[in-house]
């Protein structure tokens, strides 16, 4: 693609031109603005400014634009009492061949009056007599811009380790001082700034609660403004399958609620494992949430973990037998509650008198246990004999009400 311009005007903006013989020419024109363009691969020149006998105060100006792969950047032909005004900003002009940045032709006696600033004019085959006067001085440099992939036509900058400047381009923040790019960092040289899109953030504070057979998710909401949505993983597991991950929901909203809670086969599972992560209008994805998260009513903490369990709510009330028993000097109560219940857990002597509160107050429904350690309520050891457990439990959601009571041997 080219542009053979006579007019007296010629603005060119964010624009691509590349492969021919010549890219932009401009003959006979008063003015040209080239600003925020890419112009590649033309085995003559990049850009080329004609003015015919006499013209004096013409101007070309470029600013933030690449020039690559082209022998000559810039060629201006300027006959017998010429005279033009040639501005270049921000730009970049890069070639491995490329000997002259400015060709001029002053076979007829024009002249020019040149303004080179905040460029990097770079050919691994070495700069021509003026383009080398330009480096050092106006914030010129002659370095390798290291475009992302110029092989495939990326000329954006690359930075691979970013902050780390280890392979920052010399190109990012290195323009005009005074001003700057659309990120709010100092203007970058070239047609393409650098713009790191960073993926989100990993989400916070995670909950899972147990509502039956649907569990109920929810985490705080990201502050990226470009958020897109948020990605839900699961793995439903029984004790003899531990199942697999697999993507069961997109959201927008911070609460989620799973109401497909089933194994591949169909079978209730005894164990969920949930995984959360953010993702951007780019398609940036965070790292997963990595706890800590509580699961209310059932207390399960995982503390820097990358899932989350839930356990499976029973169908009835129950209290099962300690284990160990006999036992000395710890053994486990284990105790199941259908719905949320108000629930008293106490330890008894064969005398009636209280030994130790274990629990009592509301609890959500789940598989419950407690530890008991043979201590009272004192937190002093009691003696060896037969003890009893007694579980109470009352509904808060239907008028169910459980009681039970059972026996155990503490051996010292």
């Amino acid at each position: 693609m080219f542009f053979n311009a006579y007019t007296n005007y010629l603005t060119i903006d964010n624009s691509l031109i590349s492969y021919g013989t010549k890219g932009i020419i401009a003959r006979y024109t008063d003015n040209v603005n080239i600003t925020y363009s890419v112009i590649h691969h033309f085995s003559d020149t990049g850009i080329t400014h004609e003015i015919s006998n006499n013209q004096t105060n013409k101007y070309i100006t470029i600013g933030n634009t690449t020039v690559a792969n082209c022998p000559d950047g810039i060629e201006c032909i300027i006959p017998r009492g010429a005279r033009t005004n040639l501005t270049i900003e921000n730009s970049i002009f890069n070639s491995d061949s490329m000997p002259y940045i400015l060709d001029i032709d002053y076979a007829y006696g024009g002249s020019i009056i040149d303004d080179v600033s905040y460029s990097d004019l770079y050919s691994l085959n070495g700069l021509d007599f003026d383009s080398e006067n330009w480096i050092g001085s106006n914030g010129n440099i002659s370095a390798d811009p290291l475009f992302v992939n110029p092989a495939s036509d990326d000329y954006s900058l690359s930075w691979l380790s970013y902050p780390d400047p280890v392979d920052k381009s010399p190109c990012i923040d290195t323009g005009n001082p005074d001003e700057q790019d659309p990120d709010g960092t100092r203007i970058d040289m070239g047609a393409i700034f650098f713009f790191f899109d960073a993926p989100p953030s990993a989400p916070t504070n995670l909950t899972v609660t147990p509502f039956r057979d649907n569990p109920e998710l929810t985490w705080d909401a990201n502050t990226e403004p470009d958020l897109d949505h948020y990605n839900i993983w699961a793995k439903y597991s029984n004790y003899s399958d531990p199942g697999f991950w697999h993507k069961i929901a997109t959201t927008t909203g911070t609460t989620w609620t799973d109401n497909n809670v089933q194994t591949p086969g169909g079978k209730h599972p005894d164990i969920i494992f949930y995984r959360l992560k953010a993702e951007d209008c780019g398609g940036n994805v965070s790292n997963y949430y990595a706890g800590p998260v509580w699961i209310l009513g059932d207390v399960i903490y995982w503390p820097a973990k990358q899932a989350v369990a839930f356990v499976q709510i029973p169908n009835r009330y129950a209290l099962l037998r300690n284990f160990p028993n006999p036992f000395n000097p710890i053994t486990t109560i284990k105790y199941d509650l259908p719905e949320e219940s108000y629930v008293e857990l106490k330890i008894f002597n064969l005398l009636g008198e209280e030994i130790r509160t274990l629990v009592v107050g509301n609890e959500s429904a789940g598989f419950k246990s407690m530890l008991w350690n043979g201590e009272d309520n004192k937190d002093k050891s009691v003696a060896s004999g037969v003890y009893i457990y007694s579980f109470f439990a009352k509904s808060l959601e239907s008028d169910k009400d459980f009681h039970k009571t059972r026996k155990m041997v503490l051996i010292r």
